[in-house]
């Protein structure tokens, strides 16, 4: 279960290091090798942002009391979408006002702080169906 979850946190924070690969390709002079590169990261490392959403519905399943389930998971729906709805506003602010860089670095920020929060629900969800576990076997002994 550990490395599952070692696993996991890895491709999370692989998000944060390709945008900043990311960033700095976009900021070198435009040359065909650079939009080749760019493209190439962006559609080979894309995937691995979807893993991060997929992966919230079942961590919320496990950690989410048996009645609470559908009011954990509809919140969660609700940050993503309202997230969707209000970031390229306010990103698109940041960025006349403070360029462009500075909200790519917001956006690497936000990758980085969502792969640690993500670490830290799984691997207190594991633990904590590891402890359930073991008391559920020593009482049936």
């Amino acid at each position: 279960m550990q490395s599952n979850v070692d696993i996991l946190s890895l491709l999370f924070i692989r998000t944060g290091i390709v945008t900043i690969f990311l960033l700095y390709i976009a900021l070198a002079p435009a040359s065909t090798a650079t939009f080749g590169i760019f493209v190439a990261l962006l559609y080979a490392c894309f995937p691995f942002t979807v893993i991060s959403q997929l992966s919230t519905g079942p961590m919320l399943e496990a950690t989410s009391p048996p009645d609470k389930r559908g009011l954990a998971q509809g919140v969660n729906i609700t940050v993503m979408n309202l997230g969707a709805a209000v970031s390229p506003f306010v990103l698109g602010a940041i960025s006349d006002m403070a360029g462009t860089p500075t909200a790519i670095w917001i956006c690497i920020a936000i990758s980085f702080i969502a792969a640690l929060s993500k670490f830290c629900c799984l691997y207190l969800s594991i633990r904590t169906h590891m402890i359930f576990n073991i008391m559920c076997s020593r009482s049936y002994q």
